[in-house]
């Protein structure tokens, strides 16, 4: 809410011209100086001088201290009300947009701290000056419900920026004309690339011969997002944040997304983002998890040790042996993710990923 706005001497002036019946050309002539002079007084455009107030003293028998301080009160006022307002535009702009990160990622065009330039870059970067409208008209389909831990610090405003960064980048990549058919025959072949050198980097240039984007895109603060996919016209796209930099995350998180599309959760309308912080999936979140499994066989692996608490390093390295057409991370992560090993044991099996993602 903005400060009372006091009045002017322009205010006070027309008074005096109104009761004289003088116009504005008379008052400049009275005055000795310019109609432009007279306007901007008028118009509290410039500031009073010491020479004029002693002038307006003697035109309107109006103490020159009254009109000097009638001026400084509101400048005074316009100043704090600019202030005011500067402030609330920050604060808008600070509760709605997580700035800094944005900043750090190199999202936002901008060289200064200045308000009006930090207002510009946000309007840049949603495609519009009403910043409502943007967030009201930013549909997400959210994976699930967040678990107790997270449900307070998820940010749905967060998540709608993030989805407008994966927009904008997904509108760099060329595509195919997406084949369902070409998608599902490449999972047949699908852990094959788990143990391949330069697997990933041939994996993802399958999918773009689907029709498949992929992108790359950090998660921002309260986010929680591990992936996304979305519609791109008829184009499918995949975004991985690599919030978890292990290579077992990559490809379950990938194929969850995969999941998603060959099962046709998605609709062009709203995209699925997805995080591992949420619990108390939906059907088709249950469903792209079993997709994701049975791709990479990981329900076989489970069998393998169904009837184990906890898995010795013996059956561990008779598992990995067994199942050695998987990357044995994954299998890592699944049986730690099943609570069948400690997620401290076996760290010389875990890869990082992000190094291999540039």
């Amino acid at each position: 809410m903005s400060a009372f706005m006091k009045i002017g001497i322009g205010e006070q002036i027309l008074f005096e011209l109104e009761f004289r019946n003088w116009n504005q050309a008379t008052f400049a002539e009275a005055m000795d100086i310019s109609e432009k002079h007279a306007s901007n007084l008028i118009n509290n455009q410039v500031q009073l001088s010491i020479d004029l107030a002693i002038k307006l003293e003697k035109l309107f028998e109006v103490p020159a201290k009254m009109w000097l301080s009638i001026d400084n009160e509101y400048r005074l006022s316009k100043q704090e009300n600019n202030q005011l307002s500067c402030m609330e535009l920050r604060g808008k702009l600070y509760s709605r947009f997580p700035i800094k990160n944005m900043k750090d990622l190199n999202w936002l065009d901008i060289k200064t701290s200045k308000t009006e330039e930090l207002n510009k870059a946000i309007i840049d970067f949603i495609g519009t000056d009403d910043i409502d409208s943007f967030f009201e008209n930013t549909p997400l389909k959210i994976a699930a419900r967040s678990s107790e831990k997270y449900k307070d610090k998820f940010n749905i405003d967060f998540a709608k920026v993030w989805y407008r960064k994966a927009m904008l980048e997904s509108n760099s990549l060329i595509l195919p004309k997406y084949s369902h058919k070409n998608l599902e025959l490449l999972m047949e072949r699908m852990t094959g690339f788990t143990t391949t050198e330069s697997g990933i980097e041939l994996f993802i240039k399958e999918l773009s011969n689907c029709g498949v984007g992929f992108l790359v895109l950090p998660h921002l603060s309260h986010t929680y997002l591990d992936g996304a996919s979305f519609y791109k016209q008829d184009n499918p796209i995949i975004v991985y944040t690599a919030r978890h930099d292990r290579l077992d995350n990559f490809w379950f998180t990938v194929l969850h997304e995969v999941g998603h599309i060959v099962k046709g959760h998605l609709d062009k309308e709203r995209p699925i983002l997805d995080s591992d912080n949420f619990k108390d999936k939906s059907k088709p979140e249950k469903e792209a998890d079993t997709f994701a499994n049975k791709v990479l066989r990981l329900d076989e692996v489970k069998q393998a040790t169904r009837s184990y608490n906890r898995v010795s390093k013996t059956k561990l390295e008779e598992v990995l042996e067994e199942f050695n057409f998987l990357h044995p991370s994954i299998i890592i992560g699944a049986l730690q993710h099943a609570r069948k090993i400690s997620y401290r044991s076996y760290n010389e099996y875990k890869v990082k990923v992000k190094h291999l993602l540039n």
